[in-house]
């Protein structure tokens, strides 16, 4: 009998010339996200009902969500993509799952969806899933205060469910370690589960057409 597994979380992947890669942000970059932020506590994305709820059921009704990541169940790929790229990199990337008939999921950071909804609409207009990022794709997201990921945790999803015209059902945080501080502040605000990739492929993995091939 042929072993079966399920593989979740591969982060890049490259059809024929086409690559999507998570963008490292400068200093000028955070600057600007920083600043888009701001703005977005005067706005629409108001979550401040969503974070008091949440903060209730941390307090009375304390739970982990679930950890999501490679199990024994059946031969498959969740292939996945962190972070939204260019434009120009995200057609590709379509254009190549078009071809191929495949579909994928796509964790982005909230801020980004504001600043870029007609990229969300692409990716949603092509039949893949869009999940929550956090907010900006911070890193290392255990050292937080559990209040400061609730908020964080809430936020990015009132900004996806206003975007994509429901809240995410899936979280996942960037080279952050599930604690469980972590596991409960995801499940008081909301979240299924949380998404924990098996295998990542960087740009350099698949730098041309033959490379990609021999993964």
């Amino acid at each position: 009998m042929q072993k079966k597994y399920w593989l979740v979380g591969v982060v890049l992947l490259v059809f024929g010339v086409g690559m999507f890669g998570y963008k490292t942000y400068s200093a000028s970059k955070t600057e600007e996200k920083n600043m888009l932020l701001s703005s977005l506590e005067k706005s629409e994305y108001q979550a401040d009902g969503e974070i008091e709820k949440a903060l209730s059921n941390l307090k009375n009704q304390p739970r982990q969500v679930e950890v999501i990541k490679g199990v024994a169940v059946r031969r498959a790929i969740a292939l996945t993509f962190d972070g939204l790229g260019d434009p120009e990199e995200l057609q590709m990337v379509l254009a190549g799952l078009k071809k191929h008939h495949v579909k994928a999921t796509f964790f982005v950071d909230a801020v980004s969806v504001a600043d870029n909804p007609e990229l969300v609409n692409k990716i949603l207009k092509d039949g893949h899933k869009v999940e929550n990022y956090t907010l900006t794709g911070l890193l290392k997201m255990e050292i937080l205060p559990t209040e400061r990921l609730v908020q964080d945790f809430c936020q990015s999803g009132k900004i996806l469910a206003v975007h994509t015209g429901q809240p995410p059902h899936l979280l996942k945080c960037n080279g952050t370690t599930y604690t469980e501080p972590v596991l409960q502040a995801a499940a008081a605000s909301g979240f299924q589960g949380v998404v924990r990739s098996d295998l990542y492929w960087q740009v350099k993995d698949v730098a041309n057409p033959q490379a990609a091939a021999a993964l």
